[in-house]
């Protein structure tokens, strides 16, 4: 499982748009907390949810002048650098960030991870190899193989306001599009968005609040969908949930490792198998058949109406139901063949139609798209010709040089000076002979 702090909380902004979504775990900046703050005195835990738990964590240019304030109000713990160990004599409450060969995971429970080993695959495989009883948390805003993670410091969520992206949590998988693509991923997740509790129209707009909103709730429920989101309390005041939060508050604590259990397997339901008959005939003329599995497609839909993206303008829709429909697709014969390809072709030569329609309406020149939609139609009309054309074609590709006859053309060189070769040799004296018979050859001098 993998328990996620919410970065960002030195903002009242960020902060009070966290509350609002329900977060309880907060993640402080120490540099930029000192930016914020100006004086001495504030105290974090009075300006965050009754009960809420909050981290501390430095950057490259936090001093410990700048973190002994906040340290000293007891955060959960402190995500700092392997030098500042003498400041933390409870190792429970430090983790030091992973150098290589210079921490100890025998000595620190906890050990933090930059943004930059998340990203690097290589780096974060070697980390967790080594540090396979370490809680390993990651101060990062990356959202790819986070789950590997015990816990998460992330900024993931500021990206979509700062930078338009869209983040969003699918009810089976969490989505995140960079911010040049929203015009055609926010439409297809609009249900899911709505289940989020989400105001769509807003997120149409681009608001940066509620898109925010979107990515901080996608986040929670992707939290809420890891395995073993809940764990029993922990034997560890620190990291006890005793707060409040209730037996299903997930404490920082390292999950037991689960045990696979081996059970029967079943065919994907997308795919049937189906049985096919083989005749042979030995020489005494003996037969035998054989039959063999095949695999086959099958009309069965896994889609369901809660997760699709047309869920909003299906006429069939139900919520909790599956798909309704089918595509009953079948090719075993050349007319089955013929059938699919002239179903495309017609859907094809729609397109096109409708899109020429549109561009009388519309009265502004020539649309582009129509003209890649007719070469589109007029290549898959000449596939279909090349499918459908079963002629055997004999092509010869001939090269001349010189003064080569059509012999030398056809065959090559040998054989038209081989074709003109006399059968034996002559001499001078029955050359004359033929001469002064036949004459001289016609059209000579």
């Amino acid at each position: 499982m993998t328990v996620l702090y919410f970065a960002g909380a030195e903002q009242p902004s960020h902060r009070n748009l966290l509350a609002e979504q329900g977060v309880t775990r907060f993640a402080i900046n120490l540099t930029n907390m000192n930016r914020a703050v100006k004086g001495k005195g504030w105290k974090v835990a009075e300006h965050l949810p009754q009960g809420a738990e909050w981290v501390a964590y430095c950057d490259e240019a936090t001093t410990w002048k700048m973190a002994a304030p906040y340290v000293e109000q007891g955060p959960l713990f402190t995500l700092a650098p392997r030098s500042w160990v003498e400041h933390f004599p409870d190792v429970t409450a430090y983790g030091p960030f992973w150098e290589d060969g210079a921490v100890n995971p025998k000595i620190f429970p906890i050990i933090g991870l930059t943004d930059a080993q998340v990203k690097h695959q290589g780096t974060l495989r070697s980390i967790l190899s080594q540090c396979a009883d370490n809680t390993l948390v990651a101060v990062t805003g990356s959202s790819r193989g986070v789950e590997r993670l015990d816990a998460l410091v992330t900024s993931a969520w500021v990206a979509a306001q700062r930078f338009g992206e869209t983040q969003v949590w699918s009810g089976v998988r969490f989505h995140r599009y960079a911010g040049s693509r929203k015009a055609e991923a926010r439409p297809k997740h609009r249900a899911d968005m709505e289940r989020l509790g989400i105001d769509y129209s807003l997120i149409e707009a681009d608001d940066p609040e509620e898109t925010a909103r979107l990515a901080v709730s996608s986040w929670l429920a992707w939290e809420a969908n890891q395995p073993g989101n809940v764990v029993s309390l922990s034997s560890s005041e620190r990291f006890s949930d005793q707060d409040g939060m209730g037996s299903a508050h997930r404490a920082l604590t390292i999950a037991a490792p689960l045990v696979r259990h081996d059970r029967d397997r079943v065919t994907l339901p997308i795919l049937g198998l189906e049985t096919l008959s083989e005749r042979h005939v030995d020489g005494d003329g003996a037969e035998t058949f054989t039959e063999t599995q095949a695999v086959r497609s099958t009309a069965r839909s896994m889609l369901a109406c809660d997760s699709c993206f047309l869920a909003t303008k299906c006429p069939m829709h139900q919520p909790g139901a599956s798909c309704a429909y089918e595509i009953p697709l079948e090719i075993r014969t050349k007319d089955q063949l013929q059938a699919l390809m002239r179903v495309v072709i017609e859907m094809q030569g729609q397109r096109v139609f409708f899109l020429r329609f549109a561009e009388q309406l519309q009265g502004q020149g020539l649309d582009g798209q129509l003209s890649a939609e007719i070469d589109r139609l007029f290549k898959s009309l000449a596939a279909v010709k090349d499918i459908n054309d079963t002629r055997d074609v004999l092509r010869l590709e001939m090269e001349a040089k010189g003064n080569a006859g059509m012999l030398s053309r056809l065959f090559g060189a040998d054989v038209g000076a081989t074709a003109r070769q006399l059968s034996a040799p002559l001499t001078g004296t029955q050359v004359l002979d033929a001469f002064e018979r036949e004459g001289p050859p016609h059209g000579s001098h």
